[in-house]
């Protein structure tokens, strides 16, 4: 049901009554209907703009399975709907303070796990050679939509997946070549764009977001959807570490690794996170203790596998023993 969703032209494609069914948003609302209670206009939108969360965290629970592999057709759909001002861009609430925050914290919901999502399905640690968003039909149509993207948080990180996934794939068009062709370079600019937009930061707060907080199988897909972000900036961005989103990087990958998911992968791969965050934080010890022991904290407490080596890691140190 929720790849039907995405394959109907957007999550909002239900039908519509006869009143409504020449609106331009699946979110304007016809009021005057003296049927509907003083609050009702409120209680209609709140409805609404629930039903977009729970697709959204359903969409994102479907394409994290294994071998789930969104369909590029989908993939436009998709990011069409994060064009302008998001999936409910422009919505006033209607009612008092309580009901505008109320329908504040529900588009920051959606807000949050819609840019989530685009990350995910685009996929960017995919084989590039076989990476259908790779494939020049594809590839141009969903060029043009990104390009278009605006400068809102949400917009960054699948700003970011994409210039990684595309910068990948011209790299490998280059075939090795010693001087980075001009489509590697126009792709590491646009994700230096990204990352100097705060795009770190986003997805600390995107991963700290109260629907994704409240529910263990979505924090655990989201925590694993940021941390991979987090390896992809961590080793092919030539991010300075004295500038303020190296910090950010830091901290985004210490939040991700408390997750049984990605601490997994921290200690499974050579080349990501750890191979950045351990030494930094052996460098600094003991004079500066609070990296080291942050990073420890957060993968003691991921799983048992993960404290075990934790501990073992700490066994090995000659100031701690």
């Amino acid at each position: 049901d929720c790849q039907d969703k995405a394959y109907g032209g957007g999550i909002f494609c239900g039908q519509e009554d006869e009143a409504n069914k020449n609106k331009t948003s699946a979110l304007d609302f016809v009021p005057g209907n003296p049927d509907l209670p003083d609050d009702g206009e409120y209680q209609w939108l709140a409805a609404r703009l629930a039903l977009a969360k729970h697709l959204l965290a359903s969409l994102l629970v479907y394409y994290a399975q294994p071998h789930r592999k969104c369909e590029p057709s989908v993939v436009v759909n998709l990011i069409t709907l994060a064009q302008g001002e998001g999936v409910c861009g422009g919505v006033v609430a209607p009612g008092g303070q309580s009901c505008q925050a109320a329908v504040a914290t529900l588009l920051r919901d959606i807000d949050a796990l819609h840019s989530l999502l685009l990350v995910l399905v685009i996929d960017t640690d995919e084989d590039v050679r076989s990476h259908k968003l790779c494939a020049p039909q594809w590839r141009e149509k969903l060029e043009l939509l990104i390009t278009e993207f605006g400068s809102r948080p949400g917009h960054l990180p699948p700003l970011l997946a994409w210039c990684v996934l595309q910068g990948r794939r011209a790299l490998c068009d280059t075939n090795g070549a010693s001087v980075p062709s001009s489509e590697v370079q126009r792709y590491s600019r646009m994700a230096v764009r990204a990352v100097d937009g705060g795009v770190m930061a986003c997805l600390h707060n995107f991963l700290n977001n109260q629907a994704v907080v409240s529910d263990a199988l979505l924090k655990e897909v989201c925590a694993s959807i940021v941390y991979s972000v987090a390896c992809v900036a961590a080793t092919q961005l030539n991010i300075d570490p004295r500038a303020p989103c190296s910090a950010h990087l830091s901290a985004l990958a210490v939040a991700c690794v408390a997750s049984p998911v990605p601490a997994h992968l921290f200690w499974a791969e050579e080349e990501g996170t750890a191979a950045v965050l351990l030494p930094d934080a052996h460098l600094v010890f003991p004079e500066q203790p609070r990296p080291l022991l942050s990073l420890c904290t957060a993968l003691a407490s991921a799983s048992a596998p993960s404290c075990a080596k934790v501990m073992e890691l700490l066994s090995e140190m000659p100031s701690l023993t």
